[in-house]
């Protein structure tokens, strides 16, 4: 067979895809942490006054949602993890229950999606607001 007589065959490129997101075990945690404690009733919001109106204004000049990570800082290990919140709570709610029903969700979140023990998940309450 002449290369005049050959099939043409063409190979097509797959479609050019976005990079992906690749985000470290402490973000993953983060991320976790962050989305279970704003799930809690009575948790406002989390992070100090600087890092929530830097949130605030991050999410207006790009458009982007808050990030779920603000207010969490985490250490991870092999099998453990360390999680310490700084939180905004809803005033006339019981400060103490409170903190501890957002220190239980975060470690059951974490522990569900991770598979990682909980060692210790510190609740700071940085500030009392109405709601609303």
């Amino acid at each position: 067979m002449t290369a005049a007589q050959r099939p043409r065959t063409t190979v097509k490129k797959p479609p050019a895809q976005e990079p992906a997101v690749e985000l470290t075990a402490e973000q993953w945690v983060q991320q976790i942490a962050g989305t279970a404690a704003r799930q809690t009733p009575g948790v406002i919001d989390l992070g100090d006054t600087a890092t929530r109106a830097f949130g605030v204004l991050r999410q207006r000049i790009t458009g982007s949602a808050r990030a779920m990570s603000d207010g969490v800082s985490v250490e991870v290990g092999d099998r453990e993890a360390a999680i310490d919140l700084q939180v905004v709570l809803q005033y006339g709610v019981n400060l103490t229950d409170l903190a501890n029903l957002v220190r239980t969700n975060v470690s059951a979140a974490v522990e569900k999606a991770t598979g990682l023990r909980v060692i210790e998940a510190n609740v700071e309450v940085l500030d009392i607001q109405h709601a609303g």
